[in-house]
């Protein structure tokens, strides 16, 4: 009968669709992740981090400071051979009357030293942070400090302490072993004359240095990572500023000594000065010898103790060398 196979037709086609409706798609394709490698133990990856990492057991500055030390040993044994092919001595320095000399002259270098810092750091950094009267102020003071010349210098400061106010003697030398407040009072006029000249230089060098540090960005940046102005410019800027000026301060300090062996001259004071020009006068070739290399020696240890200032304000100079 048509009618029946008509329904049965009809039937068959509803039940294929469904099957094809219901039928559940083809599984898609998956990746199956690599296996992650066996997590290292904390223990023993930190073993190997200080096994690859170099080791450093003397500390950077410790180190620069060896250095520079055999580059003064290195120096005077140099100057030694040196003296000793040039200034040919039948007979042996006498090594006593060397450290007598050296024992006035080491004492007014310290000296000189301690008044150049003591006057020249605050005046470097006041004219650096402030602007205006002051900063004129301070340079004016520090121009007039850098030209004068030691040597008529000194001679004003004998005028003015010794010879118009009483307070100090114009000249010689008391031994330490008789009265030790007589002579350092004795070096207080020579380290003056040599101190303060050397006082200007470290005042415009430093305001020059601390006006660069307050331009720097980071502290821009820093005020940006929130930290406040002044915690930012305390923890910046006098340690940039110094280690710009002990960058510079090398010939300066070089330079202290023969300057100093002058200025004992004009005060009458029986250091390493009057020892060499007496050597020279009475052609005594040991003495005259011994007395080269200890200056030799004394600028090259001005030389070191500018190097290990500059190293140990700047990190950055031993971590390279």
């Amino acid at each position: 009968m048509p009618a029946l196979e008509d329904a049965i037709a009809a039937v068959e086609n509803t039940s294929e669709a469904t099957a094809e409706t219901v039928a559940p798609a083809p599984a898609a394709e998956t990746t199956q992740p690599e296996p992650a490698p066996a997590a290292v133990p904390v223990q023993a990856a930190a073993t190997l981090a200080a096994a690859k990492a170099p080791r450093r057991r003397v500390p950077p500055l410790l180190a620069y400071s060896g250095w520079r030390l055999l580059e003064l040993v290195a120096t005077l044994a140099v100057a030694t051979g040196l003296f000793a092919v040039l200034l040919p001595a039948a007979v042996s320095p006498d090594f006593g009357m060397l450290a007598d000399r050296l024992a006035v002259t080491l004492p007014m270098i310290a000296l000189c030293l301690v008044v150049a810092g003591f006057v020249g750091l605050p005046l470097g950094f006041a004219a650096g942070g402030w602007s205006g009267p002051v900063d004129l102020v301070v340079r004016g003071v520090g121009v007039m400090l850098v030209s004068v010349s030691p040597i008529w210098l000194g001679m004003l400061l004998i005028l003015l302490f010794a010879a118009t106010l009483g307070w100090l003697q114009p000249g010689g030398f008391v031994p330490w072993a008789s009265n030790p407040m007589g002579a350092l009072s004795s070096l207080v006029l020579p380290a003056l004359a040599l101190g303060l000249p050397l006082s200007g230089w470290l005042a415009l060098s430093l305001r020059d240095s601390v006006r660069k540090a307050l331009a720097d960005p980071w502290l821009e940046a820093a005020q940006t990572m929130g930290q406040s102005r002044g915690v930012a410019v305390r923890s910046f800027v006098p340690r940039h500023a110094l280690a710009a000026t002990t960058r510079d301060l090398l010939v300066p300090l070089a330079l202290l000594v023969p300057a100093g062996l002058v200025v004992e001259n004009v005060f009458y004071l029986p250091g390493l000065g009057r020892l060499l020009l007496t050597a020279l006068a009475e052609r005594d070739h040991a003495t005259l010898q011994a007395a080269l290399v200890a200056l030799v020696g004394l600028v090259a240890v001005c030389r070191l103790l500018g190097q290990v200032l500059r190293a140990a304000v700047d990190p950055r100079v031993p971590e390279g060398a």
